[in-house]
């Protein structure tokens, strides 16, 4: 291998973010320390499928749906789905994944790459929530407003 080879593939082992790679059976053969890191999972038991033990159970489907459907047609994908962290609680997360080929353009399997959305995911479910109370307070005020309004229609007419 050659040392541009060794040091594209040290940056792949050392990037920041979760990187995984699925060669031509759709088997994930290779994890970056980010995503085993995530994990909290060793490289032997992430590998084939051993990475869908962490997905979140109604996730799941989905999850393998888009994989495998983006994988047959050799396009890319954009996913969100619960994967289990290292502390044991489950992180939205936005995988990301492209077919790869060589230089001849043979296809060659999938290299992805995921995102830690939990943060944002939490927030936006949290201002989903406040518009929720918040439209529910506006209809009751609205409904309060009619009634004010036949009162007043009521007394009026006395």
């Amino acid at each position: 291998m050659s040392i541009q080879n060794q040091l594209y593939l040290r940056i792949i082992d050392q990037f920041p973010n979760p990187i995984w790679r699925a060669g031509l059976d759709a088997k994930c053969d290779f994890f970056n320390q980010s995503w085993l890191k995530f994990t909290g999972r060793a490289m032997e038991q992430e590998m084939g499928n051993g990475w869908t033990e962490g997905v979140y159970k109604e996730d799941f489907d989905q999850c393998l749906k888009t994989y495998l459907d983006a994988f047959g047609k050799k396009e890319p994908f954009l996913m969100e789905y619960r994967l289990k962290h290292a502390d044991g609680t489950y992180h939205w997360i936005l995988d990301s994944g492209s077919p790869f080929f060589d230089e001849d353009k043979t296809f060659l399997g999938y290299i992805g790459s995921c995102y830690d959305i939990n943060e944002a995911k939490s927030y936006s479910l949290e201002i989903e929530s406040m518009n929720k109370t918040m439209i529910d307070r506006e209809l009751k005020m609205i409904e309060l407003k009619k009634r004010v309004e036949q009162l007043e229609s009521i007394l009026a007419s006395k």
